[in-house]
């Protein structure tokens, strides 16, 4: 009696008394996650004189007796019905129930047998789910180790997200996996795990009132849907109608909460409670690392960005400035670069003052950040000078820029 699982476990007894001579059916419930979650069964199942899961005047004589044993006659075969009790803890974890065609007397040895028979069970089983839950929470230990050390050695989001979300493939079944962060009354997908090379990074889904983020954000809910397309009309959608069941934790610090983290299957009821409590332990994690990384790249910026226009500083000119150079080189591209300055800016500050001069600078900034690429580096070289680098580009359309 072994396994790599409990299933594994299970179904192995299963098959070993259904070779029995006589046997009708046979089957074993018991409690893996939760009370009498796992179920494995062999023959006619169904030709049983009792049904466990809803006879709760069953259920109690079985804890009474710790075994059931019925005579019943199906199509004119005497056919006798044992149900044993699996106990785990002093508690009923399970039964093993069997039918089988022949009927004789019931001796005080038989009896014996059977309850023997029901302890052998119980203890091999008990014994493969502790040896799995142990196995289980030393993979997730160590996934959650492995994430607190790269997300406190590296402040890069992407870097922060990516340790995140592969701790959490080692120890829950996802199909996909997504970290959304608040922005505004929108929750922005930031960060993932997909199927082939779909990317959702960018997407964004309000928050109204009966959707999931509103239940996890908003409410501060933990949410384990078994039947996602049931509890949420979203995952009706043809965009998500491959979500059959989903999981989200809110991402909170202190008092805020910045987003969730979010985990989905194409299978329902894929989740367990153990999964849910996976999630909640890498949310606690992610949070801080996101709310660290957010930090540190605000800081970040505030070094490499000019305070009044929000364009680059001369720093932020000369580190991206220097990149995109090498890169040009390395690949052989073109590389436009335009530098201007403001008109008589100096007269009009003398003139006007200086409250003039920056919102002249500010409205210069916003012209050029509209027309420009994403691509291209816009910096304050310094007072009334700018320059632009545009990777990528011939003479032509750098003067076309211009």
């Amino acid at each position: 009696l072994s396994g790599d699982n409990l299933h594994e476990a299970a179904s192995k007894i299963v098959n070993r008394a259904y070779e029995e001579k006589g046997m009708v059916g046979c089957k074993i419930t018991f409690s893996e996650d939760e009370y009498l979650d796992l179920e494995v069964s062999r023959g006619d199942t169904e030709a049983f004189p009792l049904n466990l899961m809803k006879d709760s005047k069953a259920q109690e004589t079985l804890r009474e007796n710790r075994i059931i044993v019925q005579n019943t006659i199906i199509e004119g075969k005497e056919l006798r019905y044992i149900c044993i009790a699996l106990e785990s803890n002093n508690e009923i974890a399970g039964s093993f129930e069997t039918l089988t065609e022949r009927v004789t007397g019931l001796t005080e040895e038989s009896m014996s047998l059977y309850r023997l028979v029901g302890t052998t069970v119980s203890l091999s089983l008990t014994k493969i789910r502790n040896l799995v839950a142990t196995k289980r929470n030393h993979i997730t230990s160590q996934s959650l180790i492995k994430a607190t050390e790269a997300i406190t050695k590296d402040l890069n989001m992407r870097t922060v997200i990516e340790s995140i979300v592969g701790g959490l493939r080692q120890v829950i079944p996802f199909y996909s996996a997504a970290v959304e962060l608040v922005e505004g009354d929108h929750l922005i997908i930031v960060g993932g795990s997909w199927p082939g090379k779909d990317s959702f990074v960018g997407t964004r889904f309000t928050m109204e009132e009966g959707s999931p983020g509103f239940d996890v954000v908003k409410n501060k809910k933990i949410i384990l849907a078994e039947d996602a397309q049931r509890a949420y009309q979203q995952f009706n959608k043809p965009d998500f109608i491959f979500i059959k069941s989903w999981m989200g934790v809110p991402l909170v610090i202190g008092d805020e909460t910045i987003g969730m983290i979010a985990v989905d299957s194409e299978e329902g009821g894929k989740f367990k409670k153990r999964h849910l409590d996976a999630l909640k332990a890498f949310a606690d994690i992610a949070a801080i690392g996101i709310n660290n990384a957010r930090l540190h790249e605000e800081v970040r910026d505030l070094s490499v960005r000019d305070y009044l226009t929000g364009a680059y500083n001369r720093r932020g000119l000369f580190e991206l400035g220097e990149c995109e150079i090498e890169k040009a080189k390395r690949y052989d591209t073109k590389m436009g670069l335009i530098m201007f300055d403001i008109d008589n800016f100096k007269n009009m500050n003398d003139m006007l003052g200086h409250l003039a001069g920056d919102f002249v600078l500010k409205r210069v900034a916003n012209i050029c950040t509209k027309i420009l690429r994403a691509a291209d580096i816009f910096a304050r070289y310094g007072g009334d000078e700018f320059i632009i680098l545009l990777p990528m580009t011939d003479i032509t359309n750098t003067e076309e820029a211009a």
